[in-house]
């Protein structure tokens, strides 16, 4: 399941809109939308919004990675439903299913479309500390490799004979033993291969690096902002109405 999950997150090398987007209004974008999601706490919003999300996702064709995702995750989608609609009651289940799925989905749509590489330079660009900005485009550049290398690992106890999910709750986590040795060992080396590389090719000699591709706002990308600040000002004029009671949706 943690592996599937860990997949969703993963770059997809496609020609979309959104991979043709610069990383800085992807990221807008996400706190844009995030913002909107937790705001709105009527579900026939909400639901309108998860439905323009979903075909979003179709015609970009990452709607089949996203719904893996989803699928690896139902455990924790019935256990919010199951908690909330026991507490409190079956609307507001619903309501924090479908936020809860809009955050998979944009945070899947922005990993899933931006490369690593782009994402360092965009946090460069806004002025964050250029190690901090490879650091954290590497972890994400390491997240696929470490499960690929997971699943390799697995399947070689596996064929020795070993059993992860045998016994009781104690057990089953020792079994995990023999994964979890392995994967650390090869991240160790990994992790020195990777300092080596770098101190040979003179990193952080330079103070701002420069980049063989530089990103560049274009057209789409203003166009995405406006209409994302348009729909959120939107939503908060619309719940300051509500609140206000000047203006009633016409299903309440």
């Amino acid at each position: 399941m943690s592996l599937q999950i860990i997949k969703t997150f993963h770059y997809l090398k496609e020609q979309t809109i959104f991979h043709r987007l610069d990383p800085r209004t992807k990221g807008i974008m996400l706190v844009i939308y995030a913002t909107i999601i937790f705001i709105l706490d009527d579900l026939t919003l909400l639901l309108i919004l998860t439905g323009l999300l979903i075909i979003a996702l179709f015609l970009t064709k990452f709607a089949v990675h996203i719904w893996e995702g989803v699928k690896a995750m139902w455990f924790i989608y019935l256990l919010i439903f199951g908690i909330n609609w026991y507490v409190t009651n079956l609307n507001y289940s619903l309501i924090l299913i479908l936020r809860f799925f809009n955050f998979m989905a944009i945070f899947g749509v922005f990993f899933r479309s931006t490369q690593p590489e782009d994402l360092s330079q965009s946090l460069i660009q806004l002025h964050v500390p250029n190690n901090f900005a490879f650091a954290l485009s590497l972890a994400f550049r390491f997240i696929p490799t470490m499960a690929q290398e997971t699943e390799r690992v697995m399947e070689a106890q596996k064929s020795r004979g070993h059993q992860f999910n045998s016994g009781g709750l104690f057990q089953k986590a020792r079994n995990f033993f023999p994964l979890l040795i392995p994967l650390i060992m090869n991240s160790v080396r990994r992790a020195f291969h990777v300092a080596e590389a770098l101190e040979t090719r003179g990193f952080g000699v330079l103070k701002r690096p420069t980049f063989y591709h530089e990103l560049k706002w274009k057209k789409e990308d203003w166009i995405v902002v406006l209409s994302l600040l348009l729909l959120s000002s939107s939503v908060i004029a619309l719940k300051i109405c509500e609140k206000q009671q000047i203006l009633t949706l016409p299903w309440q």
